[in-house]
């Protein structure tokens, strides 16, 4: 999209003859309709900040953490799940758990109750 910004006149006004920017508008797209599950409220942008800093602050502190997601290590699946959970336990998940898996913290779920 950044050529079509240097040079707008290289655009088609038919928008079916730029077979190129079309495409990056629908990957555009489609990327939008799956972020948007993530990004509607304010508190899932609060939440989804909170994570990633959370993963930020793990690769900082632990190499073999660090390792293992630039090495994209199916382990980092199973890690960050009971990280999560260890960081509810003390309270300093940022609520993350609730949001994002709420039968952890609903005392009637099968799952809360073990």
């Amino acid at each position: 999209m950044r050529k079509y910004e240097v040079n707008i006149e290289q655009v088609d006004p038919q928008l079916k003859n730029n077979a190129e920017l079309v495409e990056c508008v629908q990957n555009f797209e489609t990327a939008w309709e799956k972020g948007r599950t993530y990004l509607s409220t304010a508190r899932d942008v609060q939440n989804l900040t909170a994570f990633c800093n959370l993963i930020e602050h793990l690769k900082q502190r632990y190499r073999s953490f660090l390792n293992d997601i630039e090495c994209m290590d199916v382990s980092v699946f199973l890690q960050v799940p009971n990280i999560l959970i260890f960081y509810s336990l003390e309270n300093r998940d940022f609520d993350l758990c609730n949001s994002l898996f709420t039968p952890l913290t609903d005392n009637d779920h099968p799952i809360a109750q073990k």
